[in-house]
C-alpha cells in the first residue's frame, strides 16, 4: 500500500550518509496581511501512473497532488484542474502584487548539512527567495537542492514564484507562492511545481512502501531499480 498523503515523512531520500525527509503542508490564500486555508493534506491512498505516484484530490476535489521521478529530481506537483476547484477567497487580494495561492512544503534534515541561497550562505534576515536556487550543502559540496519554483498551465504559459524561508534548527519550511491574478486568467488545468533535485548520482530516495516506489522508479532514467527503499 503507497502512504497516505497526510504521511508525517512521505518522502525520506539519503545521500553520502544525509538525510532529508518531506511532507506537504497547508494550501493557502494569502495577502499581505493574513492566510485563508484553502485545506490541509487530505487522508487519501496515491496511486502509481508510470513514473508518478498521484495523490487524487490531495486538498480537495481538483486539487491533486504528485510526485514524478525525472532523471536526477524529484519533482513535486500540485495540479488545479480547473479554476472552480478553488474556493472563493474571503480575505481581500485586490491588491495583485501581495496576493497569492501558497503551498507550505516541511523538511527535516541532516543537522550538519548548511543551507545556501545560490552559493551564498543563507542568512536568517532573507526570508523570501526569487528565481534563486535552495542548496543544502556539507563541506561545501551540493547534497540537495531545490530550484525556482514554477507553475505553468495548459498553453505552456509559465510563471516563476516567490519562496518564503523559515528554519528552525534541522527544520525547514518553504512556502511557494503565484499571484492569484496569474490564476484568474489561465488555462487550465494550472501545475505548480516547487521543483526538487539532486545534481549527484548516488543519491538515494526511501520510503516505507518499497514496491509501489520502486514501480515509479522504474519508469525514469539514470537510477537502478533499488533507489526506492522501505
Amino acid at each position: 500500500m503507497i502512504k497516505k498523503f497526510t504521511s508525517s515523512k512521505l518522502i525520506q531520500i539519503y545521500k553520502d550518509g544525509q538525510g532529508l525527509s518531506s511532507a506537504p503542508g497547508k494550501l493557502s490564500f494569502a495577502n499581505k496581511e493574513k492566510d485563508q486555508l484553502i485545506s490541509t493534506p487530505q487522508n487519501v491512498d496515491g496511486r502509481n501512473y508510470n513514473h508518478e505516484v498521484i495523490y487524487d484530490s490531495a486538498y480537495g476535489s481538483g486539487l491533486d497532488f504528485s510526485y514524478e521521478t525525472q532523471d536526477f529530481q524529484l519533482r513535486k506537483k500540485l495540479t488545479i484542474n480547473a479554476f472552480k476547484s478553488l474556493p472563493p477567497p474571503t480575505i481581500d487580494m485586490s491588491n495583485e502584487q501581495n496576493s497569492d495561492i501558497k503551498l507550505q512544503l516541511d523538511f527535516n534534515f541532516s543537522p550538519d548539512l548548511q543551507l545556501f541561497i545560490n552559493d551564498n550562505p543563507w542568512n536568517s534576515k532573507q526570508t523570501t527567495v526569487e528565481n534563486q536556487n535552495i542548496i543544502l550543502k556539507k563541506d561545501n559540496k551540493t547534497i540537495w537542492q531545490i530550484a525556482p519554483a514554477k507553475a505553468w498551465d495548459s498553453k505552456n504559459n509559465t510563471i516563476f514564484g516567490k519562496v518564503s524561508i523559515a528554519k528552525t534548527g534541522d527544520k525547514l519550511n518553504l512556502s511557494v507562492l503565484f499571484p492569484y491574478s496569474w490564476l484568474k486568467t489561465a488555462n487550465y488545468p494550472v501545475t505548480i511545481d516547487p521543483d526538487f533535485n539532486s545534481e549527484l548520482t548516488d543519491g538515494v530516495i526511501w520510503s516505507d512502501d518499497m514496491d509501489s516506489y520502486n514501480n515509479a522508479r522504474d519508469t525514469s532514467s539514470d537510477f537502478s531499480s533499488d533507489s526506492f527503499r522501505s
